[in-house]
């Protein structure tokens, strides 16, 4: 009986019985390499905090995986955020935009298209650049394929992963971030 409560408690450590949903349909690559989609939203504390063991991890399996941010979209507010984190694609500074767009939602402002604005003319954009970025087509389909991949996976917690969109892994299944991502290169490989 010993040895039983032993084996369980090192497969529930390594999370053996960790969730992970499959999706219909075939697994996809982009040029042999591995995707990972995280599905976020600027006012989910741990999608802020996923924020920098996730770049770290990325750094570490670059060779084989593309590592792709995917605003989760299933109300206006989201719908705008969306519009603000592709807008800051459009205008090339995504990753310095989002860690001050995450900070001023943590500090409990607003989603608006007022307080993207500021935190993009204090990073140096024009206004004028700013509302082309927020009125293009590119950014309006991109917020569209974050609409239908939310739907896809069916979305209820952030961060969520979608895996070779074929494998849908919540990160509220681990204990830690560090068993998260050994759980998705498991499934990478």
């Amino acid at each position: 009986m010993k040895y039983i409560l032993v084996l369980i408690t090192f497969l529930f450590s390594i999370n053996v019985f960790a969730e992970h949903k499959t999706l219909e349909g075939q697994e996809t690559l982009k040029n042999n390499k591995n995707i990972v989609q995280e599905i976020f939203y600027y006012a989910c504390h741990h999608c802020q905090r996923i924020e920098e063991p996730l770049q770290m991890w990325e750094n570490k399996v670059k060779s084989n995986t593309i590592v792709e941010k995917v605003p989760v979209v299933l109300s206006d507010t989201q719908r705008l955020a969306a519009k603000h984190y592709y807008s800051s694609q459009y205008l090339s500074v995504e990753k310095e935009f989002s860690k001050k767009y995450f900070e001023k939602i943590m500090q409990n402002e607003v989603i608006s298209d007022e307080l993207a604005t500021e935190i993009l003319i204090e990073m140096g954009e024009k206004k004028e650049k700013i509302k082309e970025a927020f009125n293009s087509n590119w950014v309006e389909k991109k917020v569209q394929k974050a609409r239908e991949v939310t739907l896809k996976v069916k979305v209820n917690t952030v961060p969520t992963f979608l895996i070779n969109n074929k494998f849908v892994v919540k990160r509220s299944s681990f204990m830690n971030d560090e068993k998260l991502f050994n759980y998705i290169e498991r499934l990478t490989n």
